[in-house]
């Protein structure tokens, strides 16, 4: 027994050995590989750079890339505002590139831990957000062709669970969401609720929400926004003018024009306000008496009560009699060529 086992353990030992000499020795390594490393595209993926935006840079910058992110506020110096082209006019490609990979001193833009490629496309996105096709005349054009009506109907398809019915907010879904769903029917939050923000909402969702893209064609994105605009919620009296317009006190639409219209119409009605410069489209020209003299005053009431969409004239919180006293002294600054000296 024991010779036996003695022979086998010599013969698995033998064969072991014969195995291992017949293997050939390794050759040494003079070059070992290189790992690959994938080269990068200087030009920038628009959408690729769009997803790391809506990752890492929106919630300072804003959705539309205004500067007015959530974060914005209380920050000195305030996030870059990219929408407008002078912003990164001067800068070249690798000062933006500085900025996203080692961050800004003295402000609030620290280093983004972003592989090469994800810089290049998101240096490339921010640039072209100057250049926004929300703010072409495309957009403009695609907000006034918005059906209400057709809006509604794919609201109430896809949108009422979670904004409720009525759009307040209130749906069966939204007891279970943080942060809630937004309310589009409180007129102190249409100023900030843009139509450029709603369409991009829309689009690509809202990031640390539940709101997710939606499937929407460009058409059907405009539907829903007129409808959303149509939500907000006035007093009572305040949603259509009367049949029969009011003969409002120009004087006392003039104390409400120096306090909430001149900042963007300008003092004189010229549409040369401090905030006009940044508006696309401009403020209205209230001094332009050609431009004004056909529109009835029904027109300029409703403009003053609930808003102009696709503008930012948002709707104004006034009784029906301070409208028509802003709506009188409105008229009161069209001036005929031959009234100017």
């Amino acid at each position: 027994m024991k010779r036996c086992k003695g022979e086998f353990i010599g013969n698995w030992g033998t064969a072991l050995f014969l195995a291992l000499a017949a293997v050939p020795p390794a050759s040494p390594q003079l070059n070992p590989e290189v790992p690959r490393v994938k080269p990068v595209n200087m030009a920038g993926d628009l959408r690729a750079g769009e997803k790391v935006y809506m990752t890492s840079c929106w919630s300072c910058h804003g959705l539309v890339g205004d500067g007015k992110g959530p974060a914005s506020l209380g920050m000195k110096p305030p996030p870059t505002d990219f929408t407008r082209p002078e912003a990164l006019k001067e800068r070249s490609e690798t000062e933006i590139l500085d900025v996203i990979l080692k961050g800004k001193s003295g402000t609030a833009m620290y280093p983004q831990p972003l592989d090469p490629q994800s810089s290049v496309d998101v240096a490339a996105y921010v640039r072209a957000l100057a250049h926004s096709p929300l703010k072409e005349k495309s957009f403009l054009e695609g907000l006034s062709r918005g059906d209400r009506e057709a809006g509604r109907v794919i609201y109430d398809s896809r949108c009422w669970p979670c904004h409720g019915p009525t759009g307040r907010g209130n749906g069966p879904a939204s007891k279970a969401l943080k942060p809630a769903p937004a309310d589009f029917t409180d007129p102190d939050k249409v100023v900030s609720r843009t139509s450029a923000r709603l369409y991009q909402a829309l689009t690509v969702g809202v990031p640390g929400t539940a709101m997710a893209p939606q499937s929407l064609a460009e058409k059907e994105k405009f539907d829903v926004i007129a409808y959303l605009r149509s939500l907000v919620k006035y007093a009572e009296g305040q949603t259509a003018p009367p049949r029969e317009p009011e003969s409002g006190d120009p004087r006392a639409g003039k104390e409400l024009y120096d306090k909430r219209c001149w900042s963007c119409h300008g003092a004189q009605g010229e549409g040369d306000g401090p905030a006009a410069a940044a508006m696309i489209p401009p403020p209205t020209r209230f001094s332009d008496y050609e431009a004004m003299k056909d529109r009835p005053s029904q027109d300029w009431f409703s403009a003053i009560q609930s808003g102009v969409p696709g503008t930012a004239m948002y709707p104004q919180r006034l009784t029906d009699h301070e409208a028509w006293c802003l709506v009188a002294y409105i008229r009161s600054l069209g001036r005929r060529k031959s009234d100017t000296p």
